[in-house]
């Protein structure tokens, strides 16, 4: 038990001074930046990952970060530009907008077996969940989802997703073409206009919707990297191995 003991801490040591070796080096990189005046594209690459992904400080293993430290780390600066130009690699490269396409696509489906020459029914418990959280002209779920799997660039994850939704959305109502009380049933006129002020409102509210999810993710990421339980199952694992 001493041995480990004494094991434990001489490799915590090496780990902190690894970790001080590294602070150093990161501080005297950003003053080397600093003194020699870079230009326009080094300052915007600066505190980015070679995918675009802005990084933020540099933590210790087992660090505990604070609640309103979290919040304050996990903030993104958008860079709109590098993300537009890399909305190929987001749509075909991670898998932030196909789940969000088949939970639509199901919703559809749904929506369409329940409003088939059939009056619009605001009790219906499947329309309730589908055209209200999925297909709705604020959609709920396709951004939140978009947002936590996007691993950049969650805002134009989640306008992708609200644009997915508004399409299917408008899918549903021309093909089913239901019957809504006091309107009467849609006719193929409604269709452009409506599409038109649902992608208005459903766009937007996207976006906010993407990144409040991309922001909340990493603010998860970090309030778990300190967990203490975490922390004494793999120091428990390490003991364990020079008695065996």
């Amino acid at each position: 038990m001493p041995r480990a003991k004494m094991t434990d801490r001489a490799e915590a040591r090496r780990r902190y001074r690894a970790y001080l070796m590294a602070q150093s080096d990161t501080e005297g990189g950003e003053t080397n930046e600093v003194d020699t005046a870079p230009d326009q594209t080094s300052r915007t690459s600066r505190g980015r990952n070679p995918q675009g992904q802005a990084s933020g400080p540099a933590l210790a293993p087992g660090t505990r970060v604070g609640f309103f430290t979290a919040m304050k780390m996990a903030y993104r600066t958008p860079h709109y530009r590098e993300d537009l130009r890399g909305i190929g690699d987001l749509v075909l490269h991670t898998t932030a907008v196909w789940p969000v396409a088949l939970v639509c696509a199901i919703a559809a489906a749904l929506s369409y077996s329940q409003l088939a020459g059939r009056a619009y029914d605001a009790n219906n418990p499947i329309l309730s969940i589908t055209l209200q959280f999925v297909l709705s002209p604020l959609p709920l779920l396709p951004p939140m989802v978009a947002g936590f799997l996007a691993p950049r660039a969650t805002w134009l994850a989640g306008i992708l997703a609200a644009a997915i939704a508004i399409f299917f959305l408008t899918l549903v109502y021309v093909v089913a073409r239901p019957i809504i009380p006091g309107f009467g049933q849609i006719q193929s006129s409604d269709v452009l206009p409506n599409t038109f002020s649902w992608l208005t409102q459903a766009l937007p509210f996207g976006a906010l919707f993407g990144a409040l999810s991309g922001w909340y993710k990493r603010f998860l990421g970090l309030t778990s990297m300190g967990n203490p339980r975490r922390a004494t199952a793999g120091g428990s694992k390490q003991t364990s191995r020079p008695r065996r």
